[in-house]
């Protein structure tokens, strides 16, 4: 086992956080379709986040080779973002005019509230200062 230091635990609860997010946003949406582009962009983010957790569990077990499908993962996540970016840009180009997202509850409001005790509890049991 290897022991985290102060950035791998930010980034681990940062991507946490992120997941939770989206997907706390997701079903907030209700029943509401989202453009082309901000499918792109939140598949990525959720790509990246999934595989930096990934990464890092892979890390802690000492089993990450650079030529393993994490890389691959990250570069998906960058095109699928990028991609997402370039849609946007020639729709915006074009006059594409999208329907706002209006119906965005709040269903899901004390889920986004309740992940920071979770994130703090997560931060004491994973603290980089305790060493064995």
């Amino acid at each position: 086992m290897i022991q985290l230091d102060f950035t791998s635990v930010a980034s681990i609860l940062l991507d946490l956080s992120i997941l939770i997010s989206v997907v706390a946003w997701l079903f907030g949406m209700l029943r509401t379709r989202l453009p082309q582009y901000l499918r792109l962009v939140v598949l990525g983010i959720c790509i990246y986040a999934l595989s930096d957790l990934v990464y890092y569990h892979q890390i802690i077990h000492d089993s990450y080779s650079t030529t393993g499908i994490i890389n691959l993962c990250y570069g998906v996540a960058f095109y699928c973002i990028g991609i997402g970016a370039v849609l946007w840009i020639r729709d915006t180009r074009r006059g594409v005019k999208y329907v706002p997202l209006t119906n965005v509850g709040n269903r899901f409001r004390s889920l986004a509230i309740a992940t920071i005790p979770v994130l703090m509890l997560l931060l004491q049991i994973i603290d980089p200062a305790k060493r064995p």
